[in-house]
């Protein structure tokens, strides 16, 4: 959808590390997505395979040329606690199989400035659901260059060394002082995350 061949480099580029310094944490990884094109934008959007898990935001959005977009991750406090309590008791190792999918494409700028550029969050969503709908469609007829790229990151879940000295003087909240989740599974059929959501990797 553009001529530029834009690209996106992504940091940390392979692993998304959540450390936890108490029970009460709920830990927090930083993802920056580097439009490394001085004149292509860059439509992006996150999926995972916890949604639940994970609070991403934004979970989609639009890079201008030579910006950086600065995705935050929160894991829920639900899942936080359970992860220290299973670290406790397994002497700080806990194995994550958490993975997430980044996702990006080239629009045009015509594309950009009618659809994206001043408009609310709802109307930014819609019109990035479609055009990630379309653009899976396209793909699956296009053999050889597909439209839409896509990175694979995975997780790491570090606690510290004194994790029973400091379970000892501190209390876990209640579960239910946790935030609720608002991750949604995305529907396969539409391509793209419903708002403020993380889709599921398929």
């Amino acid at each position: 959808m553009a001529g530029d061949e834009g690209r996106v480099e992504l940091s940390p580029e392979k692993f998304l590390t959540f450390n936890w310094e108490k029970p009460s944490d709920a830990p927090v990884a930083l993802l920056h997505a580097n439009n490394t094109s001085p004149t292509s934008y860059i439509a992006y959007k996150v999926k995972t395979t916890a949604p639940k898990r994970y609070v991403v935001k934004p979970p989609q959005g639009c890079i201008e040329p030579g910006q950086v977009a600065v995705i935050k991750l929160t894991m829920v406090g639900k899942d936080a606690n359970a992860l220290w309590a299973e670290a406790l008791d397994s002497g700080g190792e806990v194995k994550s199989d958490d993975k997430f999918l980044v996702q990006t494409c080239l629009v045009s700028s015509k594309f950009y400035f009618e659809e994206l550029a001043d408009q609310d969050d709802k109307a930014q969503s819609g019109a990035l659901q479609k055009l990630w709908k379309t653009l899976a469609e396209e793909d699956k007829k296009e053999k050889e260059k597909k439209q839409i790229k896509s990175a694979k990151l995975t997780t790491k879940f570090v606690f510290p060394n004194n994790m029973s000295a400091i379970s000892g003087t501190a209390d876990l909240p209640q579960a239910s002082q946790a935030p609720p989740s608002r991750m949604q599974q995305a529907s396969p059929s539409d391509g793209g995350p419903p708002d403020s959501a993380t889709a599921a990797i398929q």
